[in-house]
């Protein structure tokens, strides 16, 4: 292919921005694509949702196996339903269509303090990912770029995820502290994408990422075996958020 001969035909790239989408993907490769995409290959803002009676439905090996069907007649005079505790249907995107993301092991989203210790779940999620921490980065950088360009809110679910499991777990600062280093420049360059009241529950008027990363960086500045250049990187990282978004990071 003649490179040359095809760029007149090309509109202008808009280098201005390709510092900062190379900074927000760096970490993303083929593998993470093949890993991540839907099997149908499209990523939409605009899922498509179909009920639990739907996917009965339409699956006849289901069907089989769970001893129900969803057509009524003689035998079946009631229709399977399924709704949550506010009795709405139960909905799920169309089997295909949702992005693979990986399954956290469950966190207790109400335990923001000091001193919880979640690295035995870290070390679960690497080694879903035979060991390789940088696509557990990649995973986040895929996380939020569908969410900045695609709207995709599931992917900024996936990101806080990641945020609030990466920020428990001290004991995995000294062994993994060169993950620890790129994941503070990885949400540094996240962060400069965002407005500054982004991250406020409405409810609440809590900020999520204050919560999470003050434990980060309490956990960080009380390590014992966090190296000199991860508690440099933190403190600078606090430092520039303090500034720039007047957040306060002080925990209880």
């Amino acid at each position: 292919m003649n490179l040359k001969n095809i760029d007149s035909s090309l509109g202008p790239y808009p280098f201005e921005n390709y510092r900062s989408w190379y900074a927000l993907t760096d970490f993303i490769n083929g593998q993470t694509v093949e890993r991540l995409n839907p099997l149908k290959g499209k990523i939409s803002a605009q899922a498509e949702l179909v009920s639990m009676e739907t996917c009965l439905m339409e699956n006849e090996e289901l069907n089989a196996t769970v001893g129900c069907s969803n057509s009524v007649d003689r035998e079946h005079p009631i229709r399977t339903r399924f709704v949550d505790p506010q009795g709405l249907p139960i909905m799920k995107i169309r089997e295909g269509y949702e992005i693979r993301f990986l399954a956290i092991p469950q966190l207790n989203a109400n335990e923001n303090r000091v001193g919880i210790d979640y690295t035995d779940r870290l070390e679960r999620v690497i080694r879903q990912l035979n060991g390789d921490w940088k696509q557990l980065l990649a995973e986040i950088q895929f996380a939020f770029a569908c969410f900045l360009i695609g709207q995709v809110f599931e992917g900024f679910e996936q990101w806080k995820r990641f945020i609030h499991l990466l920020c428990c777990c001290p004991s995995a600062l000294g062994p993994r502290s060169d993950m620890f280093i790129a994941f503070i420049r990885v949400l540094f360059f996240e962060l400069k994408e965002c407005p500054t009241d982004f991250f406020v529950d409405i409810v609440s008027r809590d900020n999520f990422l204050t919560t999470t990363l003050s434990m980060l960086f309490a956990n960080i500045r009380d390590s014992d075996t966090a190296p000199p250049e991860l508690k440099k990187k933190s403190m600078q990282f606090k430092a520039y958020l303090t500034k720039e978004f007047k957040w306060d990071f002080e925990c209880d």
